[in-house]
């Protein structure tokens, strides 16, 4: 049986993985947050980036297609939980009765098999960063309390999404600044620069090619490679 605090270790090892920190810990959400609330057999995450929703890509099956149909309709219950202040919690124990709510995403989710709907956010600090939404399909319904259960799951959680965003960032931040230095080093060994005229040269690209410093040095590395 999995409990909250067995729930809390786990999502934490997710971040020890530097190579893929995000994605393991989105998966450990989903699966943990399954294991916690009997009766579902799906769930899926909805990242929140610039204020807008976005699929995770933590789901698999139903749950990745029924996130995905909340941001394309821009309705639903992360969507809401999501557009709403703080941690908000949206449970829906009836999906029968949210065509009202949710006039699109309800009849299709049904259509799914999905009878009930449980949305948390995750809240690190003031704003979401995701929603974790699971999904009850077939015969099954949501079991008392389980809307306490995701909302205290909810607070680990988002505390594990946000390091391991931040580890995801320092990953991305170290591949550039390794990229970066690779074409400084073509140029200088191509053109007899030192390295402040290579950077020069490479800011000057960027701005000439409107594209970002990283990609500009990603070409010339992988064009000297090609030579």
């Amino acid at each position: 049986m999995t409990t909250l605090a067995s729930a809390a270790s786990e999502l934490n090892a997710g971040i020890s993985d530097r190579e893929d920190a995000l994605s393991a810990t989105l998966a450990r959400i989903t699966s943990l947050a399954i294991r916690l609330v009997p009766g579902t057999e799906c769930a899926g995450v909805l990242l929140c980036r610039r204020g807008r929703p976005e699929p995770a890509g933590a789901a698999d099956g139903p749950a990745r297609e029924l996130d995905d149909l909340q941001v394309d309709l821009g309705q639903g219950p992360a969507v809401d939980v999501l557009a709403a202040p703080g941690p908000a919690v949206v449970e829906v124990g009836d999906l029968a009765a949210a065509d009202e709510r949710w006039p699109v995403f309800a009849p299709v989710a049904r259509g799914r098999g999905v009878v009930a709907v449980l949305s948390v956010a995750l809240v690190p600090r003031d704003r979401p960063l995701g929603a974790v939404t699971l999904y009850v399909r077939g015969e099954g319904a949501l079991p008392p309390g389980a809307a306490d259960v995701v909302s205290t799951f909810a607070v680990p959680a988002a505390m594990a999404l946000h390091a391991a965003r931040r580890v995801a960032g320092l990953d991305q931040a170290v591949t550039s600044r390794d990229l970066i230095g690779q074409a400084k080093g073509v140029l200088m060994q191509r053109d007899g620069i030192g390295p402040d005229e290579a950077f020069g040269r490479l800011v000057a690209a960027s701005q000439h090619t409107n594209l970002k410093l990283v990609d500009v040095a990603r070409w010339l590395v992988d064009d000297a490679m090609r030579r």
